[in-house]
């Protein structure tokens, strides 16, 4: 089982870690150590000259008043040099202190703990200053963005709205096997899709292109930055939860944005698995429609959102002919908006029973 940086991020010893990145602490205030900021991410005009760096103690937490902020794992990739996340979490154990608390004492913090998760969790989500994505937003003039967003049919209108990137020499550290990378670090060319929570930005994706023609056998064809929130949130979801009409759910994020183009709104779970972090977001739409992906993955996906919705809630569109296929293929025939309404008009409420 792989270590997992929230199974022991309570117990990290604050002082040690800051050592490690050589922070210097110059105060402290309300719980948090302040000194200036290691701006990892390049992102002061010539370096932290006043302390605008602080690090919560007990929410095990950072924030910038330049690069906003985020959980002790985003600092200790971006410290490793854009370590992937689990070497970032394997490093980051040799702080945890071990427990010597009495049984009576630990089943007691358990519950306090338990009763808190929630809030912790949300309170820990990563999040970037936006003006990390400039870089990438100046691809949307290079050709094979342009090409990439016309076969998915989204307009440049809504590209740029959700401020879609993309880098030709992006670089993905190779994963770690008994202490040693596998491979030479992947660099290719990439489409950025960020990803907006409560108005933050908390990570964004990488849609590799090319894929499976020149990549490595352990790339996926979607990664994402480190401690990437995809089992607590659900993408374009500040956006399509303001709308009057049904809201289509997919698994692809490009489809939402060839929906959005569409004028129909839509959201994603960032792939087939849903997970019990995103039922409670799927619960807020009045009017939801699942679309489905035609393969094993799909069904699991459309088994996954009824048993975990209200009967009568939910509405399921039957897949595409063809397999692997989804709604986002409608881009390519003739009449897009017509095609995908006549699907949406195919939804049906399925019995409870038939999961």
């Amino acid at each position: 089982m792989k270590l997992k940086y929230y199974d022991f991020a309570d117990s990290i010893d604050v002082d040690a870690f800051e050592e490690a990145i050589e922070f210097d602490v110059l105060s402290q205030h309300n719980g948090e150590d302040i000194g200036k900021c290691p701006d990892l991410w390049g992102l002061h005009s010539h370096g932290d000259q006043t302390g605008k760096f602080a690090i919560n103690r007990e929410k095990k937490v950072w924030h910038c008043f330049v690069c906003e902020g985020g959980n002790l794992l985003t600092l200790a990739m971006a410290w490793l040099d854009d370590a992937d996340e689990y070497v970032a979490t394997e490093w980051l154990y040799q702080f945890a202190k071990g427990d010597s608390r009495p049984d009576a004492d630990f089943v007691a913090d358990l519950k306090n703990l338990l009763d808190r998760y929630e809030a912790k969790g949300a309170e820990r989500l990563p999040y970037f200053n936006e003006r990390v994505l400039d870089k990438f937003i100046a691809g949307q003039t290079t050709a094979e963005f342009e090409a990439w967003r016309r076969e998915r049919g989204i307009s440049l209108e809504t590209a740029v709205w959700h401020s879609l990137g993309y880098s030709d020499n992006q670089k993905k550290p190779a994963p770690m096997k008994g202490g040693e990378k596998i491979d030479d670090d992947y660099f290719g060319p990439c489409i950025i899709i960020p990803h907006f929570w409560a108005g933050r930005l908390v990570g964004w994706q990488h849609r590799w292109l090319n894929f499976g023609v020149d990549t490595p056998i352990w790339l996926g064809k979607y990664t994402n930055t480190g401690d990437f929130p995809k089992g607590e949130t659900l993408y374009n979801y500040d956006l399509a939860i303001k709308a009057e009409e049904p809201v289509i759910v997919v698994e692809s994020v490009p489809t939402v944005l060839f929906l959005e183009t569409l004028g129909i709104p839509a959201i994603s779970t960032f792939g087939a698995e849903v997970r019990p972090g995103q039922f409670k977001w799927l619960c807020h739409f009045r009017d939801l429609i699942a679309a489905p992906d035609n393969d094993k993955a799909g069904r699991k996906f459309t088994d996954q959102i009824l048993s975990n919705r209200v009967e009568g809630k939910v509405r399921i569109i039957p897949p595409l002919p063809g397999a692997k296929s989804d709604l986002g293929d409608l881009a390519k025939v003739a009449h897009p908006l017509n095609a995908v309404l006549e699907r949406i008009s195919s939804a049906t409420y399925p019995e409870i029973s038939e999961v």
